[in-house]
């Protein structure tokens, strides 16, 4: 599944909204990480801040670890990074991370 932040040059609005998780598939319990790819493109600029990396429910699922900075500038060329999913213990059920950028914006530099 493809799940756009960037397309044609412009940022989507749904990236930037607080309640992002919802556009997101469920991940299944047994999914110990997902890897996200992501370009900024020739000549474009884009920086991006995730201030939320948080479980909803830190007693089944520990907060998201991600593989890059929290801040930083969005890559010219395709790269893959990866979002790990811990479970907190051996308690079972259904909660999801939140993971969302703050900014997304366009730059120059």
């Amino acid at each position: 599944m493809e799940i756009f932040a960037i397309l044609d040059g412009v940022v989507l609005p749904y990236i930037l909204d607080p309640n992002f998780e919802r556009y997101l598939p469920v991940i299944p319990s047994g999914v110990h990480s997902v890897n996200f790819t992501w370009k900024a493109g020739e000549n474009k600029h884009y920086y991006y801040d995730f201030d939320v990396l948080e479980s909803f429910d830190s007693s089944i699922l520990k907060d998201p670890v991600i593989s890059i900075e929290t801040k930083g500038k969005v890559p010219r060329k395709a790269k893959a990074k990866e979002v790990s999913l811990k479970r907190s213990s051996s308690r079972y059920g259904a909660t999801a991370p939140g993971i969302a950028p703050t900014t997304v914006r366009m730059g120059s530099g």
